[in-house]
């Protein structure tokens, strides 16, 4: 380590842990002829490393350490015991902290990455939290009731349509992984394109257990009168022809928002003999139809496709929705089983996607 604190280059290579798959890598590089300096360099470990492992492979067959080698841990059994309950009881704590307290009590110190290690161990990790709609204890208490009054046989759910609306931008805000070499952050083709302003598009879609069904792209902000018309122009007929081709009553799935709720909008499908199962309210995770817009989201974002204008978004929209096979609509509806269970077993607690 140099004057600064810093790790030498030297330094920094000795300090590099290699996985099982890149010693396996510079074994099949070795046995092609490369030398022990270009794997050295490539590898970014030191000469001594490479040679290590090539020797452990020859003497033993294996690029894994025997068990039990390497340098012993810092913390015994029982300071591990001690880190769990501490991580169990104060889980919004970050690893710092912890590794803070732990020091406090044994007096020794351990890096973030040790804890995070130990607790991995004993199958705790930290992870970004989940994001759930708000609860309040009406409604909490709300989905039980519902539950119970909908613990229906798939067959019964396999008649219910699950319908809801979108947004859809040009960009999404959401985070994606990517496998790319040290150094590329910023090469074009590990990045995901963002601008300030973007092209959006708000659609209405609906699906059943045998398929998706229209999708439709919204020019106005959706209300009473923009949901009557959705659903007398695209959902009427194509109810029907499900209905005449199945033989089987149909059920509209939709939340609470007030265009779907509102007094014209429930009794124009009283009129037009639209049978409904209601949500309890903030309850999007009793909807299946959000898997599907967060799968079309996805694939849109995978594409890495920059729409410079709306018909381009939803031509790729369309194509996406009419991707979704029955076999993924079979499997969310069938869903609804267990979606009811869980609501039980949380006694009201939101339980995901």
């Amino acid at each position: 380590m140099n004057l600064s604190g810093h790790h030498t280059a030297e330094e920094s290579k000795k300090c590099k842990i290699l996985s099982v798959e890149q010693c396996g890598e510079i074994i099949g590089r070795r046995k092609a002829g490369a030398t022990y300096a270009t794997l050295a360099r490539e590898f970014g470990v030191s000469l001594s490393t490479v040679r290590g492992i090539t020797k452990r492979y020859e003497e033993r067959g294996t690029v894994k350490r025997k068990e039990g080698s390497g340098a012993k841990s810092l913390l015994t059994d029982r300071d591990v015991r001690s880190l769990v309950r501490n991580a169990r009881a104060a889980p919004w704590s970050s690893l710092t902290t912890h590794a803070q307290a732990l020091a406090s009590v044994t007096g020794v110190a351990v890096s973030r990455k040790t804890v995070a290690r130990r607790l991995k161990d004993r199958g705790l990790q930290s992870r970004v939290a989940a994001k759930t709609p708000l609860l309040n204890r009406v409604n909490e208490g709300r989905r039980p009731l519902w539950a119970q009054d909908h613990d229906w046989p798939a067959e019964e759910w396999g008649k219910v349509v699950y319908s809801d609306e979108s947004r859809f931008s040009q960009f999404s805000d959401g985070h994606m992984r990517v496998i790319r070499p040290e150094g590329t952050r910023f090469d074009p083709e590990y990045t995901i394109p963002t601008a300030n302003q973007c092209t959006s598009v708000m659609v209405w879609g609906c699906f059943w257990r045998g398929g998706v069904g229209p999708l439709v792209v919204l020019d106005k902000t959706m209300d009473q009168d923009v949901y009557i018309d959705t659903l007398s122009t695209h959902f009427i007929d194509w109810k029907k022809d499900i209905q005449d081709i199945h033989e089987t009553d149909l059920l509209l799935l939709e939340d609470n928002a007030r265009p779907h709720k509102g007094e014209r909008a429930a009794e124009w499908k009283r009129l037009h003999g639209i049978k409904t199962v209601d949500l309890p309210a903030q309850s999007p995770d009793l909807n299946p139809i959000e898997n599907i817009w967060g799968i079309i989201k996805k694939r849109l974002q995978q594409r890495r496709v920059v729409f410079s204008n709306m018909r381009e978004l939803v031509e790729a929209l369309r194509e996406e929705w009419h991707g979704i096979c029955p076999s993924m609509c079979q499997r969310l509806s069938d869903s609804m089983l267990e979606r009811a269970k869980k609501v039980l077993d949380t006694k009201g607690h939101s339980i995901g996607k």
